[in-house]
């Protein structure tokens, strides 16, 4: 796993998952602005969402040790270990390519963006637009009786600059989860 944005010398295709960490503790730290990534494999079959939750599960267990609702969220389900880092402010980035749909990219992202996300999604919107990918981003997400809600954009990556202009005005925030964990204790 790399744990920067950089160039992206390797092509998003390549990519399973980026997790774009926001201001919030995660391995005992304030990793605000660092992104992990988590590269394909060389020989997965076509299975990749069952795969995205396997991936995402073992990075909540070796990352998120302190974080309650992040060990206690469901390992099968993709959505959810994605919707879980958005509760301490990271944004989960999933590459959803088929041959059938072209190249796609699902974007979580959390109620506060920090500067630093902002430039890291500035960023990534180039490699975005180098390699043609349509965007799907999930916000303003909740749980309710049927899993996880919230609102949708499907476009070019012309739709993350609302979330840029957002977290470059965005004062540091508690993720949710933390400030409610705090509370409890």
């Amino acid at each position: 796993m790399e744990n920067y944005l950089g160039n992206l010398e390797n092509k998003i295709k390549d990519t399973k998952v980026m997790i774009l960490l926001g201001d919030g503790i995660v391995d005992g730290r304030n990793r605000d602005g660092e992104v992990d990534i988590m590269m394909k494999q060389k020989n997965e079959d076509e299975d990749r969402f069952y795969y995205h939750a396997v991936c995402l599960s073992e990075y909540l267990q070796d990352h998120f040790k302190d974080c309650k609702d992040a060990q206690e969220a469901d390992k099968s389900s993709a959505n959810s270990l994605l919707y879980a880092l958005t509760e301490y402010n990271a944004i989960p980035v999933a590459e959803t390519t088929s041959p059938k749909h072209g190249n796609s990219i699902l974007f979580f992202m959390p109620h506060h963006i920090s500067k630093k996300q902002a430039e890291n999604l500035r960023a990534l919107k180039g490699h975005l637009i180098s390699e043609n990918y349509e965007l799907q981003i999930l916000y303003d997400l909740h749980k309710n009786e049927y899993g996880i809600g919230g609102r949708q954009i499907i476009g070019d990556s012309n739709a993350l600059d609302g979330f840029i202009k957002q977290g470059e005005k965005e004062q540091s925030q508690e993720p949710r989860k933390a400030q409610k964990e705090e509370q409890e204790r």
